[in-house]
């Protein structure tokens, strides 16, 4: 029942992703760009909620948007949807949040206990984690609303701004004709991959180190 469940999910998630082309036409064509902005937004939300990748979208806000109101629908989206997957699984999914959670290794050990919000905070940091699915499993242990709210919003913030100032840059590089001015958009966009690709391994590095303190301790108490 679980498995038919996940599909479920996963299928419809699937016609969402189909969906966000005519999103991203519609954000690009509106008459009025609060209108973009708020199809974006809800789109965003609705991908959090399916587990559906939000990376296109956060790069369509930053050629779209800007910048500055592109982080800003983009991190208020994400951690809504974000908030809605943790406290769906934490009253009324108990069971999906757990497979999920099954599924992405997140398990309720001693390091979410005591540092709930760090590991939140990393984890958020390292965009090769599915942020729905992650929602979810984090639903499943005894993580706190508060320190899922405190860590899931710092590291959205950080990799949101990244992929939005990404986004920015190719808009422009796109419409760009001048030798120099494709020079230095190309070296900007070169920065943000780097910066991207830095701030993954640290905060894999970190997250890996404190499950392998943990591990550890469990072997010299033992």
């Amino acid at each position: 029942a679980l498995k038919g469940t996940w599909n479920g999910v996963r299928s419809v998630g699937k016609t969402v992703g189909k969906g966000s082309k005519w999103v991203v036409y519609q954000v690009e064509n509106s008459v009025s760009r609060n209108v973009g902005a708020g199809l974006l937004w809800g789109a965003t939300v609705l991908a959090m909620v399916m587990c559906v990748p939000t990376l296109p979208f956060n790069v369509t806000a930053g050629a779209v948007l800007g910048i500055r109101y592109g982080v800003l629908v983009i991190t208020s989206a994400m951690f809504i949807g974000s908030l809605i997957n943790f406290l769906l699984a934490k009253k009324y999914f108990k069971e999906f949040a757990t497979e999920a959670a099954s599924l992405l290794d997140i398990s309720d050990n001693e390091s979410l206990r005591k540092n709930g919000a760090l590991i939140t905070f990393l984890i958020r940091l390292c965009p090769y984690f599915p942020s729905g699915a992650v929602s979810y499993g984090l639903g499943a242990t005894s993580l706190t609303t508060h320190e899922f709210a405190l860590g899931s919003w710092g590291g959205q913030v950080i990799t949101v701004f990244l992929f939005t100032c990404l986004g920015s840059a190719l808009r422009k590089l796109s419409a760009e004709t001048r030798v120099l001015h494709r020079a230095s958009l190309r070296l900007s966009i070169g920065t943000v991959g780097l910066s991207i690709i830095t701030i993954t391994l640290l905060a894999s590095t970190k997250l890996a180190s404190s499950l392998l303190v943990e591990g550890l301790d469990k072997e010299i108490s033992a």
